[in-house]
């Protein structure tokens, strides 16, 4: 079992994914340390891991269902939601829910 550090699977991720799932494995080390194996997995395939090409907040749906969004709230009315009370004119929201907060 070819022996790999942590820098060296990080810097060549893809590579030794690849090499993974044509039957390779590896013995993932820190170090002389041997911390893990890197090997296919006979139970599931192995999921593919890539970077995020936009922001989360750009997401539309998730496998063809639509993600509900709720328009951003001010913490007054943040604190009106999960208390069931209203505020007096003038009242600091963020002040009441660090109190509460700290309550808890």
């Amino acid at each position: 079992m070819e022996r790999v550090t942590i820098e060296e699977l990080r810097d060549h991720f893809d590579e030794y994914i690849e090499r993974v799932r044509h039957g390779e494995s590896f013995a993932l080390c820190d170090g002389e340390a041997i911390v893990a194996h890197l090997d296919a997995s006979e139970a599931a395939p192995i999921p593919i891991v890539r970077r995020a090409r936009l922001p989360f907040s750009t997401l539309r749906e998730v496998k063809g269902v639509p993600i509900a969004r709720e328009p951003a709230i001010s913490a007054r009315e943040a604190f009106v939601r999960a208390r069931g009370v209203r505020l007096a004119s003038g009242a600091d929201a963020v002040a009441l829910l660090r109190e509460d907060r700290d309550q808890r």
